[in-house]
């Protein structure tokens, strides 16, 4: 059976997890006094055509699927109105309930979000399930009911990967629930601590869900204190659920505890890897690039790019004799050279156009002018006489942790691989009152694209922190590409990345 590996929680978490010391329960969880309430996201595969890739509420959502079978009758739980999915009903235990949308959705990529809300008299329990799945069962796939939540147990749906979050709140976990990704119904906890999110608390709880590149990334806001609490798996679930489409829905179960259990604001959107798109930034910290009608490299320029040998960069124009030579305007959207997925747009010629790094100047950071959630990113960089590194910060909105990834090339800016804007000349001044051009022509001097895997998806990006890192010469950041998240299309989603917590501090 395929398994999900979890990546380190000081890496992925806005707060250390304590971790459960059994990593891999059995599919049917133990029995307690009063069950732990679970809400659960089953991403299962379906071997049918995928739809439109898009869902907003539950209209499309046939049959209702629910054990003991008078459950739904008598107790009201298990009912579509529209906005809402009630799955359960207080006072009523061992139940299992789940439901599905009819059409099937691509998940090779996607986003979902919805609002969770699970209230009780009593200690709620046991469950909830967003689901995808290719259970040979269909709309009709159901699992156990109390700690299976609905969707693992002795009838697992299968062919699935599960995220769930578990609100039982006991004093031996010290916690306010806790979280589980698992395959076809089965996985470890890990638990959340008590200054994030408390999924018991009787109020709303937002989920947002982002899968791209083999990471399922998960960020929940607590509805009351507006805490964020965010983490991450990587996991291959085409490979997982034997196919790249699949059903989408919910599951839910009570136990020896009970609890109405609804979700509503859902919406589940199917998306493609998007091309690298420049992102605008402010932050650049020198001027290298001559601008059109300059009359000398120094008047037109604050460093030259060549570590002290006078070179500069210049913009299309400059060179008369030759109109294709130099650089794009500042402002012009160019594809790279490399491949046609990333397209970069240089600052102004005539400005600050590029943030410095070496020695003396060992760090500097661009600030997005749009704070932005990317599942993608690339830095176009290049090194004057001699290559460098540098480490790169990134910095998250709604206090999630910032990630640090140590090492990015930035290669001598002459005949390297991976040339992204090819400057087609370089410029320098004579000496004589005038500008004397090299290389005008040539695939000479690059620009180089750097990619970079983020684990946070979720979190808009508000800036990036750039450090000097080594090298021999001069290393030069011109700009930023990236590929955005998309937002599902519903009037009616809540539209969690835009609004968790918003005024909380980001914290390093």
């Amino acid at each position: 059976m395929s398994q999900i590996t979890l990546r380190s929680p000081s890496a992925i978490h806005s707060e250390s997890l304590a971790r459960s010391p059994v990593l891999s329960p059995p599919p049917l969880r133990r029995r307690r006094a009063a069950a732990p309430l679970l809400a659960v996201a089953v991403l299962c595969a379906a071997a049918s055509t995928a739809g439109a890739g898009t869902l907003a509420g539950f209209n499309d959502f046939a049959p209702i699927n629910a054990t003991p079978d008078g459950s739904l009758g008598t107790t009201f739980n298990g009912y579509y109105n529209g906005d809402t999915f009630q799955l359960t009903a207080d006072g009523t235990g061992g139940q299992a309930t789940s439901g599905f949308a009819q059409t099937t959705q691509s998940l090779t990529s996607f986003v979902a979000q919805y609002t969770y809300l699970g209230t009780s008299s009593g200690t709620p329990a046991d469950g909830v399930a967003f689901v995808v799945h290719n259970d040979p069962r269909g709309t009709a796939a159901l699992g156990g009911s109390g700690g299976s939540g609905g969707f693992g147990g002795a009838t697992p749906i299968t062919n699935s990967v599960a995220f769930f979050f578990d609100p039982y709140y006991t004093a031996s976990n010290n916690s306010h629930g806790a979280f589980q990704f698992a395959t076809n119904g089965s996985g470890g906890l890990f638990y959340i601590g008590d200054t994030k999110v408390n999924v018991a608390g009787n109020y709303p709880i937002d989920v947002k869900l982002s899968y791209f590149g083999g990471t399922l990334n998960v960020a929940m806001r607590d509805g009351v204190t507006g805490n964020v609490h965010t983490f991450s798996t990587a996991v291959d679930i085409p490979t997982v659920l034997g196919t790249s489409t699949g059903y989408v829905g919910f599951s839910g179960a009570t136990g020896g505890a009970t609890a109405t259990q609804k979700v509503y604001n859902f919406a589940f959107q199917s998306a493609t890897a998007a091309a690298y798109a420049p992102i605008k930034v402010s932050g650049f910290t020198q001027d290298v690039i001559v601008e059109n009608g300059a009359t000398s490299v120094a008047s037109a320029t604050t460093a030259r790019f060549d570590n002290g040998n006078g070179w500069a960069l210049f913009e299309k124009g400059v060179n008369t004799s030759n109109a294709a030579a130099g650089l794009p305007s500042g402002g012009q959207v160019t594809t790279s050279a490399a491949d046609g997925q990333h397209a970069f747009a240089l600052a102004p010629a005539a400005g600050s156009n590029a943030l410095l790094l070496n020695t003396a100047t060992t760090s500097g950071t661009l600030t997005l002018d749009n704070p932005t959630a990317l599942t993608g990113l690339s830095i176009l960089a290049s090194t004057g006489n001699g290559s460098g590194s540098f480490d790169v910060h990134i910095m998250h909105a709604n206090g999630a942790p910032d990630e640090v990834i140590t090492g990015v090339a930035a290669p001598d800016w002459f005949f390297n691989s991976g040339g992204a804007l090819l400057a087609g000349g370089r410029v320098k001044d004579d000496g004589l009152g005038g500008m004397a051009f090299d290389n005008v022509g040539t695939t000479n001097p690059r620009l180089y694209q750097q990619d970079l895997i983020l684990s946070d998806t979720i979190n808009p990006i508000t800036g990036i922190q750039f450090t000097y890192a080594g090298g021999t010469g001069d290393t030069y950041i011109f700009g930023l590409s990236g590929t955005q998240v998309p937002e599902p299309t519903a009037a009616a989603v809540l539209a969690l990345g835009g609004t968790l917590l918003a005024g909380r501090r980001r914290r390093r």
